[in-house]
């Protein structure tokens, strides 16, 4: 998954499920950061379904997110 977003940064779904994997190993931290930048992608290419879906994530690990769209 760290491959094919470094092959193409714009693939929303690959930020998602490298999260997810992060969580499912204990990675919060990693997994934090990779929602926060799927996040800006999904905003700048205006993908407001991966957007919630990133943002959902972020929200269930991050208390300092405030959601801010």
């Amino acid at each position: 998954l760290e491959r094919i977003i470094e092959l193409d940064k714009t693939y929303l779904g690959a930020y998602y499920q490298l999260g997810q994997l992060y969580e499912e190993t204990d990675r919060v931290k990693k997994a934090i950061s990779v929602y926060r930048k799927g996040r800006l992608i999904a905003k700048e290419k205006k993908d407001e379904k991966a957007l919630g879906e990133l943002t959902e994530s972020l929200l269930m690990l991050d208390e300092d997110f405030d959601g801010a769209w």
